[in-house]
């Protein structure tokens, strides 16, 4: 499986080969699925059109702000940011205080806002039964074996990434490089003030 990995010496083709079988497994292991929402889904009435475009052109800006080292570009993006953040949460805000404003019970309403912003439900649901091999069980003791046992065998199947990574670091280690598709910033050095030859400024 990692063959291509361990006969190369370049940092970058070796992690270029160890990542694509990797993707290649990932994706043959959980393919996407189309799912359709139903009219149960948690709807965001605070999103208008306006910040669906934003949030669109921001990913795009983001796409360009990952590889662009322009100064101005990326203080347009870090701005651009900055505003649609202000913009989703006078949104929200605006939303929330409608809501309040015309409901008949205004603190159950506070509460529902709150439990809706901070994601918490009543109650917790525990498993009652889950299938075991094929069989429905609803024996506790039985279904928590099950859980250690199903999460045992996710980490002895994550020692067989063990030594192509050990093979990538050491291989970069010693051709004191860094694989060039886990570089997302450039490190530049800053100038603060005085003499711009002098290494501590």
């Amino acid at each position: 499986m990692w063959d291509d990995v361990f006969s190369g010496n370049d940092v970058d083709t070796i992690f270029n080969s160890f990542l694509n079988t990797y993707l290649r497994i990932f994706h043959s292991s959980f393919p996407l699925k189309r799912i359709i929402t139903s009219s149960k889904t948690k709807v965001n009435n605070w999103i208008t059109l306006g910040i669906k475009i934003s949030c669109r052109r921001k990913w795009e800006l983001y796409l360009l702000y990952r590889n662009n080292n322009d100064a101005n570009f990326k203080n347009y993006y870090k701005l651009y940011c900055r505003t649609i953040s202000n913009v989703i949460n006078a949104a929200k805000r605006l939303h929330y205080d409608r809501l309040i404003v015309n409901s008949e019970n205004k603190m159950k309403t506070t509460w529902n806002i709150v439990k809706s912003v901070t994601g918490k439900r009543s109650g917790n649901k525990l498993f009652e039964s889950v299938y075991i091999n094929g069989t429905l069980t609803d024996n506790q003791q039985l279904i928590a074996d099950s859980f250690q046992n199903y999460f045992l065998l996710i980490v002895l199947y994550s020692i067989l990434l063990i030594a192509p990574l050990n093979y990538i670091c050491n291989r970069s280690n010693l051709s004191v490089s860094f694989p060039t598709r886990l570089k997302y910033f450039v490190v530049e050095p800053l100038f603060k003030k005085g003499d711009n030859k002098d290494i501590k400024n």
